[in-house]
């Protein structure tokens, strides 16, 4: 196997001390060598020594040069200034902890809200080819936004006719009474096709999944059990399959357990019955009672297939296959025969779920740079004052040859050793933010368990850690290693005739530090504001008192699990 060409420099650089030690012992032996032939030649003692020093040249320069062909010259110059720094940091315990503080709780902030984002926003669904997972369903033209459906008339023609897709599925979340060893419990679960399984690529730990056969009226009733519902009720009962389960009063047999790790729709499910579909029967002529039922469905694209042209098809075959019937029945007015504006949409399983949620958490995360800003510029003033009594040190090492480049490389290693501390106490920080976030955020927000701290977010931390040192630190290290060597030694002296200098220089910095003040001020104000119009969004006044008032959910489990849903979210079996 071929091994990168950096690893035959690392592995050696580990070893590098001995190496250096051999090099001094190769120079200590040539410096012998020479001396004795010198003396051979009739010079005296010292005078051999010398001339062989002469001859051999700087030995220094000799090892520097040795290690630049080695390839370990950055590695040292890495280490040596990490050394000084850390050094003359702990030389300033105050300015470091003060420096560390502010930062860690920009960062800190910026670390749990990234979280947040990536994982509610951009992590994958836990799904294979979660790319290819859309909602499919119609949706009123006055109110986009408003819930996705099909119904029992409507999702056969598609499901029949559509070749967008491979796998079409409704489901349904509900709950059941369980009558375990401990007495009744309420299980969270759902009512699925069959189809639902192989849409999201599901497989099963124990048994197998629901066939098409078991989602009719007149076939047996059977269950699936989360992993976590059988570790958790049955004890990992090897026998759970073929066992019977009470649900709605009825057995229900156990066919399988599903693989660790699988939920739908939502982490709490313990169980998934199937979804018995009964056809829809028109009205009769002059009126009579007819049911329909509405329910959210997804689809899986086919390679290839965007979900625009999916819309396209399914649009077409909804209006050939239109009866106004259902779309009347959905409007909740009389059978007139006018017809809501349904317009059809497939969109994203992913961006569905968070649509809500993206403008708060886009609000969110503006504060949180905004903050972030705010400490950098407090960090760069922070420096710039620190750098007044480090202008004759920085001074002593340029007249001993330091250039301003091997200055400007101390200054910024120090800024981001800083900076990398404060973003470990950071991301400590975030990291019991981003547990207690599903505690403290009232209600069902989609995706939001699924928030933690990951390799992304400790790659974005680190990195966000050391762009922070950089910027913050950047201005100040110019400016000092800008000055004039001469001129600051005269200054720093007891006797200084530059106090004009000096006077000018001070007048300099107030200012920086009087436009620091004024640009954190406003920047500060804007966070109000942001946060403040957050607190609007999520305070806003519902027209109605909502105190003492609790919402209930009330199904009938003789419609075979079917519910009707209409846009305002309310659920029952509709009769007209």
């Amino acid at each position: 196997m071929k091994r990168p060409p950096w690893l035959y420099r690392l592995l050696p650089w580990l070893g590098r001390r001995q190496a250096e030690e051999d090099v001094q012992e190769e120079l200590r032996l040539h410096l012998e060598l020479e001396r004795e032939r010198q003396r051979e030649a009739g010079l005296t003692e010292d005078e051999a020594l010398r001339a062989a020093r002469r001859r051999l040249g700087n030995a220094t320069l000799i090892r520097e040069r040795t290690r630049d062909v080695w390839g370990w010259r950055w590695f040292d110059d890495l280490e040596r200034d990490l050394r000084h720094a850390v050094r003359g940091l702990g030389r300033s315990p105050g300015f470091a902890a003060t420096v560390v503080v502010v930062l860690a709780l920009g960062i800190g902030a910026n670390s749990a809200m990234f979280g947040i984002v990536y994982g509610m926003l951009i992590r994958p669904l836990p799904y294979p080819d979660p790319e290819a997972i859309v909602l499919v369903g119609e949706t009123r033209q006055a109110n986009p936004g408003s819930t996705l459906f099909l119904t029992n008339s409507t999702m056969p023609h598609v499901v029949e006719e559509a070749e967008s897709f491979e796998q079409l599925a409704a489901y349904q979340e509900s709950s059941a009474d369980w009558d375990g060893p401990d007495g009744a419990v309420t299980l969270n679960g759902a009512r699925v096709s069959a189809a639902l399984f192989p849409l999201l690529r599901a497989r099963p730990h124990l048994g197998r999944l629901f066939t098409d056969e078991e989602a009719r009226e007149e076939s047996g009733q059977v269950v699936l059990l989360s992993h976590r519902a059988w570790t958790t009720r049955f004890g990992s009962d090897p026998d759970i399959v073929g066992s019977v389960l009470t649900l709605y009063e009825t057995p229900h047999t156990v066919v399988g357990v599903l693989e660790e790790g699988f939920y739908f729709p939502n982490p709490d499910g313990e169980y998934w019955m199937p979804y018995v579909m009964p056809p829809f029967t028109p009205p009769q002529q002059g009126g009579g009672a007819f049911a329909f039922l509405t329910f959210p469905t997804m689809g899986r694209l086919r390679d290839g297939v965007s979900p625009e042209r999916a819309a396209t098809e399914v649009r077409a075959i909804l209006q050939r296959n239109d009866d106004g019937v259902t779309r009347r029945a959905l409007q909740g007015g009389g059978r007139d025969g006018t017809a809501p504006e349904i317009d059809v949409r497939v969109v994203s399983l992913q961006e569905e779920l968070v649509a809500g949620y993206r403008p708060a958490l886009f609000v969110l995360t503006a504060a949180t740079l905004l903050i972030l800003l705010i400490a950098s510029i407090n960090v760069a003033g922070l420096l710039l004052a620190r750098g007044v009594a480090r202008q004759r040190a920085l001074a002593v090492c340029a007249a001993l040859g330091a250039g301003r480049g091997r200055l400007l490389r101390q200054l910024l290693t120090e800024n981001i050793v800083l900076s990398l501390a404060a973003g470990a106490l950071g991301l400590g920080a975030a990291t019991g933010v981003l547990r207690a976030v599903p505690a403290l955020v009232p209600g069902d927000v989609a995706r939001l368990h699924e928030v933690s701290v990951d390799g992304v977010v400790l790659a974005f931390t680190l990195g966000l850690s050391v762009a922070v040192g950089l910027v913050s630190g950047a201005a100040p290290a110019r400016q000092w290693t800008r000055r004039d060597v001469v001129r600051t030694l005269n200054e720093g002296g007891a006797q200084s005739t530059g106090g004009f200098r000096l006077l000018r220089s001070s007048r300099t910095r107030a200012l920086l530090a009087t436009a620091q003040v004024a640009l954190a001020l406003l920047l500060l104000v804007g966070a109000g504001l942001l946060l403040r119009s957050f607190v609007g969004l999520i305070t806003v006044d519902r027209g109605y008192d909502p105190a003492n008032v609790i919402a209930a959910r009330v199904s009938n489990p003789t419609l075979a699990g079917g519910s009707h849903r209409d846009d305002r979210g309310t659920e029952g079996a509709e009769t007209r």
